[in-house]
């Protein structure tokens, strides 16, 4: 095939975004974690917000277009979606103002294995034909079983085929992929993208999920999300996005990182500062202890540990007593009033 000269005289075309700042139109963007993180969760959330009938749509703050989607489930595909389906079922009730007919999910049959060039034309013809700004690939070692992903020789056919797609549709194709098992000392996500560099390199964005430990976050589902490549554009700082359980239904909402671990840190801080004054009894309570058990426990700074004990204090009002002892520098005590 002979090379293109391009004229860059010629004006071009803007880049357009599906998400600002993280999803491009027209592009591949893979999102990759460790298995149980959440890959399939704000995808899922992503899609729903898009079939909004709601004209200020929001994803993670961000204002995304309306439009379908097609989801491409191979991952854990029963013949009837009911993966998906159950997430969207919950965002559903956090959201009503979604439209399933939206959201088409295309699982494979019995007879196929792996996603080829049938299939591929398959969800390009679909796409074309409804209009689909987002096209999901759930995921790509499912999708492409019959590839070795850590050879480069091999990995780069599907991802060009799939930045085909993305040209041709006009679409977001968003590809969830998986990410190395940590070893030992070693962070999530430290060595990218699990497979060869390849993979990373055709994508115009990269995201990297981590899913903060339950212990570590008060009980809150919590995942750290950080873009690990930006093509057009600045990489934008890392953050936080919590996964909200509330009466059968689902919503996400975002924030720093900081902000939220320094949230659930100072809700846990106020739990066993707390406890500790109910276990002391009628016996006094140094601020210093109340202060330390806030720093090495909930992992608080000081100014943090003070601050939270003094919100404690606040709440509890009447119900605690103050005292300054006589000692040196007249430290205060505390107990809790029968």
């Amino acid at each position: 095939m002979p090379l293109t000269k391009i004229d860059v005289t010629q004006p071009y075309q803007e880049i357009s975004w599906l998400v600002p700042d993280l999803i491009p139109q027209g592009h591949p963007t893979i999102v990759a974690a460790l298995p149980g993180a959440g890959k399939t969760t704000v995808v899922a959330a992503l899609a729903w917000v898009m079939s909004s009938s709601e004209e200020d749509r929001m994803f993670l703050d961000r204002p995304v277009p309306g439009g379908a989607t097609i989801y491409v489930n191979y991952d854990s595909p029963t013949g009837d979606g009911r993966s998906l389906r159950y997430l969207l079922a919950q965002l559903q009730v956090a959201d009503p103002s979604g439209r399933m007919n939206l959201i088409h999910i295309l699982e494979p049959d019995k007879e196929t294995y792996g996603l080829g060039d049938p299939e591929l034309a398959q969800i390009k013809t679909l796409a074309l034909e409804q209009g689909v700004k987002l096209i999901v690939l759930d995921a790509f070692m499912t999708c492409f079983p019959e590839i070795n992903a850590n050879k480069l020789s091999e990995a780069m056919g599907p991802l060009t085929a799939l930045r085909e797609l993305a040209t041709e549709t006009g679409a977001a194709v968003v590809i969830i992929d998986h990410l190395p098992k940590p070893q030992a000392g070693e962070k999530v996500g430290a060595r990218g993208v699990m497979g060869s560099i390849g993979k990373s390199a055709q994508a115009r964005a990269v995201h990297i999920l981590d899913l903060v430990k339950p212990e570590d976050a008060d009980g809150r589902h919590l995942i750290r999300w950080r873009v690990d490549k930006m093509t057009f554009g600045p990489v934008p700082k890392p953050f936080a996005v919590e996964c909200l359980h509330q009466d059968g239904g689902l919503l996400l909402t975002v924030g720093t990182v900081d902000e939220v671990l320094k949230e659930t840190r100072t809700a846990k801080a106020l739990q066993l500062m707390h406890r500790a004054l109910i276990e002391a009894g009628e016996e006094w309570t140094a601020r210093k202890d109340l202060v330390e058990l806030a720093r090495s426990e909930a992992a608080l700074g000081a100014t943090a540990a003070k601050q939270a004990l003094d919100t404690l204090l606040a709440k509890l009002g009447s119900k605690v007593e103050q005292h300054t002892l006589s000692k040196a520098g007249g430290p205060l005590v505390y107990r809790l009033l029968p």
